[in-house]
């Protein structure tokens, strides 16, 4: 299952991503390890799919490297404070089972 940004505050993806993440290269994102002891941040790559958009949060190894194929769609990359999406930066349902998607891989 996949988890993507879902602002609990009424903004738009692209604003949360805006004020609470950091807007990285592609390049940076393939030499992303995911790191149990490093500062708790995830890559989320923001899709455009010509009718929405979409910020998926790449959690794990498997999910970035679906994210990372290219399917023409143009993307942007970010690097995302895992504590903001707990906040407010995904829906009120994804909280526990982000949680309990996150306990697995660590």
């Amino acid at each position: 299952m996949g988890f993507y940004i879902n602002p609990t505050d009424g903004n738009s993806k692209e604003y949360w991503l805006q004020q609470k993440a950091k807007m990285v290269s592609e390049g940076e994102i393939k030499d992303f390890t995911f790191s149990k002891n490093e500062p708790k941040i995830l890559p989320v790559c923001l899709l455009d799919n010509i009718l929405f958009t979409a910020a998926g949060i790449a959690y794990d190894e498997r999910e970035l490297n679906c994210f990372l194929v290219d399917n023409g769609r143009p993307k942007e990359w970010y690097l995302v404070n895992i504590e903001d999406l707990l906040n407010d930066g995904l829906a009120n349902e994804d909280k526990e089972l982000f949680k309990e998607a996150l306990n697995r891989i660590n």
